[in-house]
């Protein structure tokens, strides 16, 4: 049959890239890194450090967990060569639905796999905070801001992760002005950090300049970074202590993104492709009117379904940026030059 024949051929291009994935990986040192974990919890001592022990099984678990999921892909692609091989020797055409839907599968879970063997950074694997701010446009840009947010509220809400507020200001007539937001999650950071930078609302505006302002007051800390003007505020927390704790999580967060600014600057300086921030510059466009397309004007990933992205379908434009700042961030064709 000749979807059996394509199927074969689908099947062989994905040979070299599951080896690439499972160098990548480092499987072998995953493996022994593995039986030293297990080595190391079960002695009598492992649980009186409880940080430490909390710590290492943690790491033993992420370890196996990646292990495992790429045992299951390499299991997926030998099951998938044998039902073509049994397809051919049966000359069942009610066996290609099920190869389709097997072979979509296993796609699709390498292509995530991949995807995390590029989170290479520093910090790719902890938490993120993200904070998102109304620009200058009034009600407008506030209402922008609360659709921002439940984009990445759904996002993160699809990937399991976990959403904390930690500073929430509404807007003065609808929508927010400004949040900052904790999402907790294996890889947070690593994937987000592909959103900062201006994002840019096209349509016609549904405002009248009507609405409503909630003040919300709580406990709320602020800290100023005298050194670099630096100013942190958490009013979420129940308690000033918590909310000071929290305030200097924020703070040390935004000193990391100060110093890695600061880094790319100098290469900026080299390249001499500093921009101001202004319309042009913006990292990704969402119109709405006259037609419908999200397009990152960085990778030029594009996508019509405005509303499925709205909803919290942000890994295409994640993962194209992934592989783009593995290739160097290169200039795109349709694309912008933005730090």
């Amino acid at each position: 049959m000749v979807e059996l024949d394509q199927f074969k051929y689908t099947l062989s291009t994905y040979e070299t890239p599951l080896k690439e994935v499972r160098d990548s990986l480092n499987l072998e040192a995953k493996i022994r890194r593995i039986d030293e974990l297990d080595k190391t919890m079960e002695e009598p001592s492992f649980w009186e450090d409880a940080e430490k022990s909390t710590r290492l099984v943690k790491e033993a678990k992420n370890l196996k967990d990646t292990v495992a999921e790429y045992n299951k892909l390499q299991n997926q692609y030998e099951e998938i060569g044998l039902m073509i091989e049994m397809g051919y020797e049966e000359n069942d055409p009610e066996i290609v639905p099920e190869i389709q839907e097997m072979l979509d599968e296993f796609t699709s879970e390498l292509d995530a796999l991949r995807l995390r063997t590029l989170l290479t950074g520093e910090y790719d694997n902890n938490n993120a905070i993200l904070r998102l701010n109304a620009g200058a446009g009034g009600t407008e840009s506030c209402d922008w801001c609360s659709m921002l947010y439940r984009m990445y509220c759904r996002w993160a809400e699809r990937k399991g992760y976990q959403v904390e507020v930690l500073d929430f200001l509404d807007g003065e007539e609808a929508g927010i002005k400004s949040v900052t937001i904790q999402i907790n999650g294996e890889n947070a950071f690593g994937y987000l950090k592909s959103e900062r930078g201006v994002h840019r609302l096209v349509r016609i505006s549904p405002f009248n300049a009507n609405g409503q302002h909630i003040n919300k007051t709580s406990s709320a800390v602020r800290i100023t970074h005298i050194p670099t003007g630096v100013v942190v505020q958490c009013q979420n927390e129940r308690s000033q202590f918590q909310n000071k704790d929290k305030a200097m999580q924020m703070l040390k967060a935004k000193l990391y993104m100060l110093k890695q600014q600061a880094n790319a600057e100098k290469l900026s300086d080299i390249r001499g492709d500093i921009k101001d921030i202004g319309w042009g510059s913006q990292i990704r466009s969402y119109v709405l009117q006259p037609y419908t397309m999200v397009k990152d004007h960085r990778t030029g990933f594009e996508s019509g379904n405005v509303n499925a992205v709205l909803d919290g379908g942000l890994d295409g434009f994640i993962s194209a940026y992934l592989k783009w700042e593995s290739l160097g961030r290169p200039q795109v064709k349709g694309g912008q030059d933005v730090e």
